[in-house]
Order: C-alpha cells, then structure tokens, then sequence
C-alpha cells in the first residue's frame, strides 16, 4: 500500500501502468511500470483533475462499482 500523495508523485513520473477506481471506497489498485503491485486510497468519488492527470501520463484507467455518472461518456 502507498500513500495517495506518493501515488501521484509515481502518476507524474510515469511510473504507474494501470489504476482500477473503485467508487465506492475510493480504493486504486493497479499495477506500476516495474510490474509491481499497488493499492492506494484517493479522493471518492475521482476527481476529474486527478483522473485526466492520470491519462495524461500514460496511465490505462478503469472503474468498477460504478453508477452512471460523467465517468461513462469519456
């Protein structure tokens, strides 16, 4: 587990490969680009500036227990 600020800090520095948002909790897991494993708790539900940050730098994003929102149009 790391914490949310670090994960961002990885997000910048194109090290994170794949975050699954549970909306729910507000729990990302995912993988970074070494092949580790991650878990992290953010903001719930996501903010959009922190999502687009992520695709921004190469991060394959997806959510789970998700209700119809602004999420499903991208």
């Amino acid at each position: 587990s790391i914490g949310w600020s670090q994960f961002l800090q990885k997000v910048n520095t194109k090290q994170v490969a794949t975050a699954q948002v549970d909306n729910t909790t507000g729990t990302v897991t995912g993988k970074l680009t070494s092949g580790e494993s991650y878990t992290t708790t953010g903001p719930h539900p996501a903010f959009d500036t922190e999502v687009s940050e992520m695709q921004s730098n190469g991060v394959t994003v997806t959510f789970e227990n998700s209700s119809p929102s602004q999420w499903g149009s991208r």
